[in-house]
């Protein structure tokens, strides 16, 4: 599949959490399946490896719906199709304590986050004067009459 697509993800699909539109996993389970995803990791790693080819492989973890976080891989074309997928980058070395393993301990990571921008129009086109309040407010950055607002935090190794 890599080879053909230039690309792959892996998530790990666990009934009922991915189906659901709210929930709230514990941390321990949390853990559990970091941990499964670093295996699958260094699992990919050892297979891309071989190819001897150039790649982006990376674990994203997301911390409001933890069951989108997932394993990716791109080689050739999308070497770097990822490289902006997440605004608002800084390194932080350690992810936070509740998300901490042993294996998690291997990588410096980054803290990202998806990022929504809203231009003035699209403001007053589909929002309530509170809610527009409440946006303008959650910005992290006003350019021009665009507002950017941090949706997620997703945790990059």
């Amino acid at each position: 599949m890599l080879i053909d697509d230039s690309r792959d993800y892996v998530k790990i699909w666990i009934a009922p959490f991915y189906t659901l539109d709210e929930y709230d996993l514990p941390y321990w389970y949390k853990q559990l399946l970091l941990d499964a995803l670093i295996e699958i990791y260094h699992s990919w790693q050892t297979e891309i490896d071989s190819l001897n080819r150039k790649y982006y492989l990376k674990i994203w973890l997301f911390e409001k719906n933890f069951m989108r976080s997932q394993v990716v891989v791109a080689i050739d074309d999308f070497l770097h199709f990822y490289d902006n997928s997440f605004g608002y980058l800084m390194n932080v070395k350690k992810l936070p304590v509740e998300l901490r393993t042993k294996k998690s301990g291997m990588f410096s990571w980054s803290q990202g986050s998806i990022v929504t921008t809203l231009t003035e129009l699209e403001l007053t086109s589909y929002y309530s004067q509170k809610e527009i309040s409440q946006l303008k407010k959650s910005a992290y950055l006003t350019k021009d009459d665009t507002y950017f607002i941090k949706e997620e935090i997703v945790w990059i190794n």
